[in-house]
Formats: structure tokens, sequence, C-alpha cells
């Protein structure tokens, strides 16, 4: 090759190496003359949802939520080692597999290795034992609490928990949707004091939104998912590039590479004081969405243009507990407790108080779940007259128009025990109605709202004659911690106090596994048995219903806590113009 053809050559690769630069620039290709000024970067406008809420949290942990704006944070902030996906199947979250022995009685589970927690820590097999431990503390209650009561738990390593049933029962997986708590972080913390704790203020969790900031008035929370770098970190900008949304955001740990990022850059849970101040926070878009309404205000706003409702059905029971300890002999005959809920007019309450958002209860099981069976649940009807009859066939008279007890000089007085509107204002409206139905039949019966600790307080020491209440019976139906006659000193799960002997059988058979046809079989024999005791007196199977405006990828499905309506948090999206 002479002089000249390699002249050639490197002219030809200095004009690709230029035109190569050419290309590769970004932006920045060509400065600004002066008479041209820099284009200014435009950010898209973060996306942020913003949820109201009646009350202001106190303690947000799995184990000590009680109140509606404790268990939302919940659902947001903390997962467990299963989750329900669409329909009834059970999909991996914290754990990566799971398996059993024959017998039904071991079951191990593999945490991923991905799963970590808010703050880095990742997420091991000591983080269930310590969560199960707390669960079995004397201090835990709740049918959460009274589902792990019998478990013996062990990590067999860093990744691996085992769990040993004391009886084997065939809702695992359900029991397995537990949310978990960092043993990192509350090791040092009695279980007594976990529901005061710094954490229990500002926690931390593994799930898909982490809480930075709150107070009085929200809870400020971003995805927990997604590599969020400073800028000044950030290659793309030292390259010239225009910053991303992330790159703007608080710098946090990944949690889950398997997550993706969300459509939402920011949760607002906003909290206030009542009902009437969240309906107007939602109409005058203060917020985007609210959950917890009464049934009369879910009818006026769900008229409202642009304002969508989303139904989820539930697993939650509003009941009337009755104390049926021995010292209430008076409610113990089953006539007498099925005369009670004949009393009242199921089909109005659903109807007229929860607004058509909610399924007549005929028994302790909802009509959507495998277990129930219509040909054994029987219905009580609404019929006074019929119901006034039982109550005189059990030695019941009534004088200047009140139900007289039999042995009684006066009229039977009836306190019934409820939460107050503002911790729960669907509850509250039921309440009123189980009382005016039961004062139309004849009872001297006065209504008195209490804050929900009190009111645990109440039930758990037998100091109440009748309660409405809501029972969280789980996505896996298991009525033993509820009625079993062991469970009343136990645990305390069997807040009725409720001793029968004969029914034990069953209840331990309807909770064993076995084949679907096996279930079955001990699940109708179960409920026909209820039918005819009336323990607790069902009204209604709630939904649960947001309302939202502008607010799309929302897939309502079966769920048995508030919180568990993030299940598709991911893919919700919020329209520009709500």
């Amino acid at each position: 090759m002479n002089r000249r053809d390699r002249a050639v050559i490197v002219a030809l690769v200095l004009v690709l190496v230029v035109l190569g630069g050419i290309v590769a620039l970004p932006r920045q290709a060509a400065a600004p003359t002066p008479e041209e000024p820099a284009a200014e970067i435009t950010m898209p406008p973060r996306v942020v949802f913003r949820e109201g809420v009646v009350g202001v949290p106190e303690s947000i942990t799995p184990v000590t939520a009680r109140s509606r704006a404790e268990r939302t944070l919940v659902g947001l902030v903390f997962s467990g080692l299963v989750r329900l996906g669409p329909g009834t199947a059970y999909q991996p979250d914290l754990a990566s597999s799971w398996s059993s022995d024959e017998t039904g009685k071991t079951w191990t589970f593999t945490i991923r290795d991905d799963a970590v927690w808010h703050d880095g820590e990742p997420v091991t097999a000591d983080d269930v034992v310590f969560t199960v431990e707390a669960l079995k503390s004397p201090d835990a209650a709740g049918a959460r609490a009274a589902a792990w009561a019998d478990v013996t738990v062990e990590a067999v390593d860093e990744k691996t928990v085992r769990l040993t049933l004391g009886t084997p029962i065939g809702g695992v997986l359900a029991v397995a949707t537990q949310p978990l708590l960092p043993a990192h972080l509350l090791a040092d913390v009695p279980f007594a004091d976990l529901g005061t704790s710094d954490f229990a203020r500002l926690p931390v969790g593994s799930g898909p939104f982490a809480i930075t900031d709150v107070d009085g008035q929200r809870a400020t929370l971003v995805p927990a998912s997604g590599v969020m770098t400073p800028v000044e970190d950030d290659p793309a900008a030292s390259a010239g590039a225009a910053p991303s949304m992330d790159s703007l955001a608080t710098p946090l740990p990944r949690p889950s590479a398997s997550l993706p990022r969300p459509y939402l850059d920011e949760v607002e849970v906003r909290f206030f004081e009542d009902e009437a101040s969240l309906v107007a926070g939602l109409r005058n878009g203060e917020v985007d969405a609210a959950s917890g309404l009464s049934g009369a205000r879910l009818d006026e706003l769900a008229q409202e243009e642009g304002i969508d409702s989303h139904a989820y059905p539930t697993t939650t029971l509003s009941t009337v507990l009755l104390n049926l300890r021995p010292g209430h002999k008076e409610l113990r005959d089953p006539k007498v407790r099925t005369a009670m809920l004949a009393a009242i007019d199921r089909d109005a309450l659903v109807s007229d108080v929860l607004g058509g958002n909610a399924t007549r209860a005929d028994a302790l099981v909802p009509p959507t779940s495998w277990a129930y069976d219509t040909t054994s649940v029987g219905s009580v009807k609404h019929d006074p007259k019929a119901a006034a009859k039982a109550m005189q066939a059990a030695g019941w008279s009534k004088k200047g128009g009140k139900w007289v007890a039999p042995g009684g000089k006066g009229a039977y007085r009836l306190e019934l025990l409820t939460v107050t509107p503002d911790a729960n204002p669907r509850l509250a409206s039921v309440a009123e109605y189980v009382q005016d139905s039961w004062k139309t039949f004849g009872f001297d019966v006065s209504l008195v709202a209490v804050e929900a600790a009190d009111l645990a307080t109440r039930l758990r020491s037998g100091d109440f004659t009748a309660a409405v209440v809501d029972i969280a019976e789980g996505l896996e139906p298991d009525l033993y911690p509820l009625l079993a006659t062991s469970q009343v000193r136990a645990s305390g799960t069997n807040l009725a106090g409720y001793q029968d002997p004969p029914l034990d059988p069953l209840l331990e058979a309807a909770r064993k596994p076995g084949t679907p046809e096996e279930r079955a079989v001990a699940w109708k024999a179960l409920l026909a048995a209820l039918a005819t005791r009336q323990p607790l007196l069902p009204l209604a199977w709630n939904d649960e219903v947001m309302l939202a405006r502008g607010l799309d990828g929302v897939t309502p499905r079966l769920i048995a806590d508030t919180g568990d309506r993030y299940w598709d948090v991911l893919a919700w999206r919020l329209a520009a113009d709500r």
C-alpha cells in the first residue's frame, strides 16, 4: 500500500469518527448561539395518588393495627410469604416456593433471594420466626393471632423456614399471607410495647410502598421498587441527558428486583376527622379516593359524575356477638337467639343501610365460599310474630311492651356495644339498625359506642351483653377459634364464651386437610349443626367499596382485609385530568 492509499484510509476513518460523534451526541451536540437560548428541560409531573380515610393511625404494624387508617397503611407497606392472586390461587410473595409433607402437618417455605426490607436488609427465616412468636404472645389477640397458636416455627437456614402444625389444617396458605415483621429492628422490643413503639409510628416493611413521613394529617409513601439514584450520581445526567423522575426521588434501597416500577410516583393517605369531612375532601378534589364510607354516603357519591365505585367482596362478617358465658343464662337458649335474629330485617339492612354493598348473611361462612352449602345453612326469615312466639316458648314474657327474662321482675336491659362512628361509620350504622329493630321488637336496649381498643378489652374480659362487631374470617374458613370450647380460655378468641362440647368434633373435622369432597362433607355437617344453635347472629357479608376519581387498573377480587385492596396497586394508573 503506497503513501497515497494510506492517506485516503486515514481520511475515511476520520470522517467516520466525526460522523459517529455527531450521531452519538445527545441533545447538547450543538451549543446554543447567543441569540438562541438553551431549551428548558420539562419534567413530567409526578403522579401522586391521594386516598382519604377517617381516623389517625397510632400503631402501623401487621399484628397491632386495628383502625382502618392503620390497616390501610399495613396493606401498602408490608407483605407475607404468599399472597392471593386472581381467583382463589395463591402466588409467591416473599417466598419463592413451598411444600408440605404427606400429612399436611409440616410446611417448608423458601424465601426469595432478592427479598429485602425497605432499609436494605434481607428478609430471612428469622423474620418469619419473630413474627410467628409475636402472634403467639399472650398479649396478641384476634383471628390472625389465633391462627398461629398451634404452630411451631423453625429457621432451617437463612432463607428456609419450617412450620409444624399441632393439628393439620386445610388453610395453611391462607395463614401464610400474614404480613411479616423485621426481626433485625424489633428483636429487642417486647411485644407488649410493639404497638406504642417508634417502629409502630414509622414502620419499615417489605411491601410495594415505603412510608417516608407520617403525621396527624397524612402519611407519605413512595415506591419501594426500582433503583432511585440521586441526580449527581446519574450517569445519564453527566452525559447531558434529561434526568429521570427516579433520579429526583428520595434514595431508597430496592426490595425486590421482581417488582415492577408502579405507575404511581407517590401515595398519600390523608386522615379525616369524620365521614362528612372525608366526603367533602373527595368532592372538592382534595383526595382522589375514599373508602370505609357508610351506605348512605356511598349511594350519594356514586351518583356523582366522574366518581367510580370499586366493590371488593370480603370475608368480613358484621354480626351480633352475644355473651353466652354461664353468668348470662338469659341468652343461652338457642330459641331466644334465633328469635333475636328473626327480629332483624337483614334484607332491609343490606339495601337501606349498606346501600346494597353487602350480602345477607345466613351462615358463618360467606355464600361465595367453597364451604357453603345451601341445603345445610337454612334461613331465618324476618318474622317478628314467629320470633315473639319463640321468646314466649323459652319462658320470656312482656310487661309494659318490654320483654322480661324468665324469673325477672322488670324489663330485661340489653346494652349493645359497638365502635364509634368515627372509627367505622358503616359498622356504627349497622349497630343503630340492630338497636332500632330490637326496640321495635320489645327489648329495652341502649347503644353504647366505645373506642376500638376499649371494645376489644371489654369483649376479651367478658364485660358485655351484646356487641355489633366485624369478624374478619380470613381467606380460608375456620370457625374453630371462634367457637371451640377450648378457645374460651386458651387464647381468648372464643369471645362469646360459647361452650358446646358436641359441636367441638365438627369444628375440628371442618378444619382438617383432606380431599375437596371430604372437606365439603365435613363443612356440610358443621353448618347444619350451627343452623340449630345460632351461637353468633350473622347479619351481612360486607363489600369493601372504594370510591375513586380517574383511577384505572383496579381489579376487585375477594379480600380478607381493607389493606388487601392493594394487591394490584402496581397496575393502578391515575388520569391527569381527574
